[in-house]
């Protein structure tokens, strides 16, 4: 995720590593953008920048979306700047922009769904829960899902009930499974808050009973310097999203709820 980054270069050699040495996406890109393979090195290691012009084939080449590309021509344009003033208002509108985006929530839920129903499905941890659920080969049907989750047989029928009407889930022969569909909840929304806040009630009421070795849990006051609360909330942000990645090619085996927390305290 390109707004994790606060240097293009860090991005591309980012970008490069993942894709790994032999896969040639340094050269083809380097030929995409009209440059050389040894000018795009020079450019990765610091000793030259690439041009505007250069920045915005590349955003095409990575296909990169509107608001992805903007960011990226902003961190190129950082990087060339020759004064602090003009690197800070750089950085100021990378920073509008990064609020905007925020960090996007993607959840297996029916594009179609309505309001009504997203607001019924953020009500409450137990929804989003048994949605994802279905993903495990182990838990798809009913009685392993109120075993699993010790929820009384009506309200898992109530949840289940529900989610098959929204489209979320299906049953054939009592064996439950998940549609392929998504939808990009946007920051700030309703059903975004109301997420945060059952989850983080959910994770209170398993702080209160839980083996404190066993699970992970952290929470923490710092200071630190102004100039600092955007790195470090590159870094979590960086953290969680190669945790993401992580999970999104792992087998679907067992349930962990994520929740992270990086907030100024001073009353505004």
């Amino acid at each position: 995720m390109i707004f994790n980054f606060s240097d293009y270069r860090e991005y591309l050699r980012h970008v490069f590593t993942q894709a790994g040495p032999r896969s040639g996406l340094k050269a083809t890109c380097s030929k995409s953008i009209g440059i050389k393979s040894s000018f795009l090195s020079i450019v990765l290691a610091e000793k030259m920048h690439l041009s505007p012009e250069q920045a915005i084939k590349m955003s095409s080449f990575f296909n990169l979306s509107e608001e992805e590309s903007h960011y990226f021509l902003l961190l190129v344009q950082k990087s060339r700047a020759s004064t602090e003033e003009l690197v800070k208002y750089y950085e100021k509108q990378m920073a509008q922009l990064k609020k905007t985006q925020g960090l996007k929530h993607v959840i297996n839920v029916h594009d179609e769904i309505s309001p009504q129903q997203r607001a019924l499905y953020y009500s409450s941890w137990i929804y989003a829960a048994v949605h994802v659920a279905v993903s495990v080969p182990e838990l798809r049907t009913r009685q392993k899902l109120r075993e699993y989750f010790g929820i009384p047989v009506r309200r898992m029928n109530e949840v289940v009930e529900f989610l098959i009407k929204s489209g979320l889930i299906q049953e054939k022969k009592g064996i439950l499974s998940v549609p392929q569909f998504s939808v990009h909840l946007k920051p700030g929304s309703n059903e975004i808050i109301q997420h945060h806040i059952t989850w983080r009630m959910k994770a209170a009421e398993v702080l209160s009973q839980s083996d404190l070795l066993e699970d992970l849990h952290y929470s923490a006051v710092v200071s630190l310097a102004k100039s600092d609360v955007e790195i470090v909330r590159g870094l979590l942000s960086k953290g969680l999203a190669n945790a993401f990645d992580k999970v999104r090619t792992s087998n679907e085996e067992t349930l962990y709820a994520v929740n992270l927390d990086f907030f100024q305290l001073e009353h505004q």
